[in-house]
């Protein structure tokens, strides 16, 4: 009985959501990106009852409008990442009316495909910069701006209810005519790409171009017509450490795929230590300093070099090198 009721609340609720649409189309805002006004994701029962959680629930990225030509960016969440077009949240932040400024927002499935919750719809108040972050929980997606305009303007929050299922764990970033930019991307917890490089995401090998046009100015990312790519992940070398006397000194250090912490200690003849470094460092670190320091013995005795975990407190990589 108990679950045949729930069934009928999930039918109501899809039913209501048919009908709110019907009545709001009206009054919904023309997407300048699309040739007819798109189509509204109905919610299935499975989706409304979708409680699960996957590695592709948040993305986060710094955006920017440049200019006043239409442009948008944004960010993908639960893709496949394969199929541009899989019933994924594509959620987008866009400048259509010259004013410099981005002045609508949407919740999209696909590439830039049908709408669900608030489908296409206009910001409280326009703006040209700010920190997005996307997040879903169960059929609930959730955009927030927040740091908009460097703090001088308000945050702003949109929820839109109904996603799709999620196909998949992967999250991503979209772009259009190669405007609008986007940078520092992050899972929620660590910034997985600065765009440092330039060129395509995907000839990093941490991106696929689901649908070509990505790509990186050394800075940031912008897209071109319904480019879109999925982040899939970086190839890291495991945390390690070295110090060799050649007779300069050289430390070479490596962080593995999470942020580590990394310390330098020098000890002496008398029995004492004195830490010379100590710094975070990001995930997929790797470098070896190669230094003009020859230690000379006394009073060094000995140089050694530490990476820690922050998450599981501990060394996880360790090297010592005595001096001669």
């Amino acid at each position: 009985m108990k679950k045949k009721v729930f069934v009928s609340t999930l039918v109501v609720l899809v039913l209501a959501l048919v009908a709110l649409t019907a009545v709001f189309a009206a009054d919904k805002p023309a997407d300048a990106t699309l040739s007819a006004a798109p189509t509204m994701y109905v919610p299935t029962a499975a989706d409304l009852a979708y409680s699960g959680v996957t590695a592709g629930d948040v993305a986060e990225g710094d955006i920017q409008a440049v200019g006043t030509s239409l442009q948008y960016t944004g960010l993908v969440l639960n893709g496949d990442g394969v199929n541009p077009n899989a019933a994924h949240p594509f959620l987008k932040v866009q400048q259509q009316n010259a004013s410099g400024s981005f002045e609508y927002a949407a919740c999209y499935t696909g590439n830039n495909g049908s709408a669900f919750g608030l489908g296409f719809f206009a910001l409280t108040q326009p703006f040209n910069n700010a920190h997005m972050r996307a997040s879903r929980v169960g059929s609930t997606v959730t955009i927030a701006f927040t740091n908009v305009n460097g703090g001088a303007l308000p945050n702003q929050t949109y929820v839109c209810e109904g996603a799709p299922t999620p196909p998949g764990g992967n999250i991503g970033t979209l772009g259009y005519a190669n405007i609008a930019k986007i940078d520092n991307f992050s899972n929620g917890s660590t910034v997985l790409d600065t765009f440092s490089y330039t060129g395509p995401l995907g000839a990093t090998g941490n991106w696929f171009d689901a649908a070509p046009g990505m790509n990186a100015d050394g800075s940031r990312a912008s897209g071109g017509s319904l480019a879109l790519s999925f982040w899939v992940g970086q190839v890291c070398p495991g945390p390690s450490t070295d110090v060799a006397l050649n007779p300069n000194l050289a430390l070479s250090v490596a962080t593995g795929s999470t942020v580590k912490y990394w310390l330098v200690r020098f000890y002496f003849a008398n029995g004492t230590s004195q830490n010379v470094l100590q710094t975070g460092l990001p995930a997929c670190f790797s470098n070896t300093f190669n230094t003009n320091y020859v230690p000379v013995n006394p009073p060094v005795t000995a140089i050694c070099s530490f990476v820690y975990d922050p998450a599981v407190p501990g060394v996880v990589a360790q090297d010592c090198a005595p001096v001669p």
